[in-house]
Parts: structure tokens; sequence; C-alpha cells
């Protein structure tokens, strides 16, 4: 039996009417299909009862999308395609060989913070002068809270 094989929506819908009309029980419908469990066919049974159709697999030489690095001025000009052509995320994430869910994450942004949401900020802190007075009190106070836990902790080890 193959691992991970695709079956066409045909395919799923004649098993699944096969099932329906009897005679027939999950384990020769696996054998016959050559599913590796009855799992599978549960799964397509569910998705015919609950009305949602059977989707096509995806084709052999369908985009596997590869990890890549951006410079800010793709993201740019990715939400603006995503903007211009009416957010159609999927066709654009195709063209420009990057995740959907990247694509999408980054229209999102744009449409909240501005070109500045989409700008890489990973691994690197804020400076002082971008710092607000609140967050700048929030980190202090922060770090007095860990200070009197850690005082707290030493009083408690010296009564033991």
């Amino acid at each position: 039996m193959e691992k991970n094989k695709k079956y066409p929506a045909q395919v799923k819908q004649q098993a699944v009417e096969e099932y329906l009309g009897g005679g027939v029980s999950y384990a020769d419908l696996c054998l016959k299909y050559k599913m590796g469990c009855p799992a599978v066919f549960r799964g397509w049974l569910k998705c015919y009862n609950d009305h949602r159709g059977f989707k096509e697999p995806l084709k052999e030489g369908g985009i596997q999308m590869a990890k890549r690095d951006t410079t800010l001025e793709e993201r740019i000009e990715i939400d603006r395609a995503c903007l211009a052509g009416g957010k159609n995320d999927r066709e654009v994430s195709e063209q420009y060989q990057v995740s959907y869910t990247q694509v999408r994450q980054w229209v999102q942004k744009y449409e909240a913070r501005g070109i500045g949401g989409l700008v890489d900020r990973r691994g690197k802190r804020k400076r002082i002068d971008e710092t607000s007075e609140t967050e700048l009190l929030r980190a202090q106070l922060r770090l007095k809270e860990a200070e009197n836990y850690r005082l707290k902790m030493e009083n408690d080890l010296l009564k033991n």
C-alpha cells in the first residue's frame, strides 16, 4: 500500500456511493482502493455527509513554496499587487513564489501599520529613542518585580 496516496474526487465519490449502496465494508473498500487505513475512507464519508464535496488533490507539479528571504521592496511590491488586483492573494503568492500565508500576513500588516508593518524586526530591539515613555516605565516595572521576587525567594530560603 502506498503512503499518502492521492485520490481524485471522482474516485472518492464512487467509493462513498458504493459503500452507501450497501454490501461493502470499510475493509473491502480499503483493499479495493488501496487505502492505508479505514480512517481515510471515514474522512471521505464525513465530507460526503456534511455536503462539503471532494477536493481534487494537488497536481504532482503543484507549487511547493521554498523558504526564501524577501526584501522590504519585494514585500511592498507584493502588497501593492494584492491590493491593486482585488486582493487575490493566491495568484500573487504563485506569481512571486512565496507562500499564500505569508502574503496574507503581509497584506494584514500593511493594512494595519502601513509600510512600517512590513519591516522585518525579528531579533532587533527597539532603540531607546524609538521607545515610548510608557514602554520604558513598563520595562522598569518588570525589572523591579523580578528583583522583588528574587529577594523574596532569598528571604524564604534564609528563613528555612
